[in-house]
């Protein structure tokens, strides 16, 4: 952010974590571009649909049960050119067993899993190339 100039929206379920980076940002001299919520990130998020270029979400993603609803919130929240980069600590060996969510129903079919490690980049889809 310091080196980039990009603006960041990030969400936390507790009010500690928000007030702490904001404190962080403020005292980095970035609260102008850094906005930080108490937010259910399981929820539908407080912006607009088309706000953001790129969403991360790291090692939170298994506290999620409801995941569909949470990919389908983030590709509501990206812009057509969007990105989404998360991982999972728990889940390292692809979709969950017969029952579990369609990937292909998540997002619009845009997301691409990648099991048993990372992989290049260019397995298409439409979220990463």
């Amino acid at each position: 952010m310091e080196t980039t100039g990009c603006r960041l929206f990030g969400v936390d379920l507790h009010d500690e974590g928000v007030a702490a980076a904001n404190r962080a940002a403020q005292e980095r001299g970035l609260a102008d571009r850094a906005r930080f919520v108490c937010v259910d990130a399981r929820k539908t998020l407080p912006v607009d649909a088309g706000s953001f270029d790129a969403a991360i979400c790291i090692d939170s993603i298994n506290h999620m049960y409801e995941r569909s609803t949470v990919l389908r919130e983030w590709r509501r929240v990206l812009r057509p050119s969007g990105r989404v980069l998360f991982t999972d600590p728990i889940t390292v060996t692809g979709l969950p067993p017969q029952g579990g969510d369609d990937p292909a129903w998540w997002c619009d079919g845009r997301v691409r899993l990648h099991p048993a490690g990372p992989r290049p980049a260019t397995a298409g889809g439409g979220w990463l190339r």
